[in-house]
């Protein structure tokens, strides 16, 4: 972005670069969630403790840079994902814990195979950013895309 490559972009930006400018665009909650198959799935969210989050393996997408182990408390990540989907198939497994959007995770919630652990304990709200380069401010492409992008949300 900051290199020149792109005009604009959207996603939940948490770094920021010198000469590009970043609007609060939408906001995305969050859950920790488990697999059916893991062994917390089945236990209820009053016996849960810190330990049973940090003995289990997490997985994070890696362009969250690792926030969000920072946000539970977990030591470590077992492993990391790029796409949003490849981290859903991992805590399907069974085998890993994870955050996901609840709005993506929701399917799977309805159909018994992910539930969220100690809901509202972890909860977060991940805010996604448009970004483009301060320079390019009064760019006509980026005022139209703006405006076009802006203008339903009000």
């Amino acid at each position: 972005m900051a290199d020149g490559d792109l005009d604009i972009v959207i996603g939940p930006l948490s770094q920021k670069a010198p000469s590009v400018t970043y609007r609060d665009f939408a906001t995305e909650p969050h859950s920790l969630y488990c697999g059916a198959a893991h062994p917390l799935f089945a236990r209820n969210d009053k016996d849960l403790d810190m330990k049973d989050i940090e003995n289990s393996r997490f997985c994070v997408r890696r362009y969250r840079h690792f926030d969000d182990l920072y946000i539970v408390g977990h030591p470590r990540a077992s492993a990391s994902a790029v796409e949003m989907e490849a981290q859903a198939m991992m805590i399907l497994s069974g085998h890993f814990i994870g955050f996901l959007p609840c709005h993506f995770a929701e399917p799977w919630v309805k159909t018994g195979e992910l539930r969220a652990l100690k809901k509202g304990t972890f909860d977060f709200s991940s805010t996604h950013r448009i970004a483009y380069r301060t320079a390019n401010a009064a760019n006509p492409l980026v005022v139209a895309f703006l405006q076009a992008l802006l203008e339903p949300a009000r």
